[in-house]
């Protein structure tokens, strides 16, 4: 289904009235999509293409984002610089026009892409921002929910366990080591470098006893589960330690040494149904999106009458099969080949006589 594109009075970076005009039922065979320029005070031109104040203010202050107004974005400086950006921006836009490439089938699919992901990105919000869950709604998910609501203080950690195996002076001597070598080399929480050490003591641990270093990162856990993996008030010492990064002194269990880095920390939440009742609507607001769009996918395949005819699919990797590869010869084949290959004639002696080597 062939689509043509026509601009007229291309205008990228001012605000442009777009109209989208299609032909036929239930979609087209041609969409027209046309750039209109607003009206207002020239602040520059190219070609046949004016840009306004209206608009490129509009613009400038848009992509100030949420420090709007800030003196350092709106300097003489700044403005000379936009302002240049964007008659450059609109020359290159018109150029490419004057060269077809909206004829370009790559460029049509990309516009095409970028319009459809604007489309999505505003309907799921508006979706997200329409919803409104039932009582029902927020109680069910507070009931299935309640590690989200209500759950006890949990620490997280990298760790290297070096079991005691036959020596358990000796693993404590080397999970000193290690630990003093963290202490020295392991910075900004870097849980890649944590468990090179781990690689690079390997062989000396083994040296212990039947046994081998291991190096993990535990998901969070509360006391119990935490004291339980690592031991007696292991779990305080994680949870004393000032920032994410620091590491505990040397920690023993029933069968290993540890020595372990703080990865994370989460407080313990208390919350009733009506205390969390502003996070649960966020939350069932922003899964409403997924429903949504399902709901969206189908009403398309319906209002658009979406036929696939799938005895045509295999002609999409028409041309594209792999080059084929010469068939090489069973193994021994060549040697047998040489062996039975009829030698070449000799070439005569000059002098008559057999050749003496």
């Amino acid at each position: 289904m062939k689509k043509t594109i026509a601009i007229h009075g291309i205008l990228i970076a001012a605000t442009a009235l777009i109209v989208g005009c299609t032909k036929g039922s239930g979609g087209s065979k041609e969409t027209v999509v046309k750039f209109s320029q607003v009206a207002g005070t020239p602040i520059a031109q190219v070609g046949k293409s004016v840009l306004t104040v209206e608009s490129m203010r509009e613009d400038f202050q848009r992509r100030q984002g949420q420090f709007k107004g800030a003196a350092n974005l709106n300097t003489e400086k700044a403005r000379n610089d936009y302002i240049e950006s964007q008659v450059m921006q609109e020359a290159m836009f018109l150029d490419a026009v004057k060269e077809g490439y909206f004829s370009k089938p790559d460029v049509q699919a990309d516009v095409k892409k970028l319009v459809v992901q604007r489309l999505m990105r505003d309907k799921l919000e508006k979706a997200q921002a329409d919803f409104v869950p039932t009582e029902t709604d927020i109680k069910d998910h507070y009931d299935k929910n309640q590690n989200l609501y209500n759950r006890d203080e949990a620490v997280k950690v990298a760790f290297i366990s070096i079991p005691f195996g036959d020596n358990k002076g000796k693993a404590k001597q080397m999970a000193d080591t290690i630990q003093k070598e963290a202490l020295e080399t392991v910075k900004n929480a870097n849980s890649r470098a944590f468990s090179r050490l781990a690689m690079n003591h390997a062989e000396k641990v083994a040296s212990i006893g039947k046994v081998s270093i291991e190096t993990n990162e535990t998901d969070y856990l509360d006391k119990a589960g935490f004291e339980t993996k690592f031991g007696a008030n292991s779990f305080e010492r994680v949870k004393n330690l000032a920032a994410i990064g620091d590491f505990t002194p040397v920690v023993m269990s029933d069968s290993a040494f540890f020595v372990m880095m703080k990865t994370g920390a989460r407080k313990a939440l208390n919350e009733t149904v009506e205390t969390a009742r502003p996070k649960i609507v966020k939350r069932l607001a922003y899964e409403s999106r997924g429903d949504h769009y399902k709901k969206y996918m189908e009403s398309l395949k319906k209002d658009y009458n979406i036929k696939v005819y799938k005895e045509q699919l295999a002609e999409l990797s028409k041309g594209a099969e792999p080059p084929k590869v010469a068939e090489s010869a069973p193994k021994g084949a060549e040697q047998a080949a040489n062996n039975n290959a009829v030698p070449a004639k000799e070439a005569p002696n000059p002098d008559g006589g057999a050749e003496n080597h």
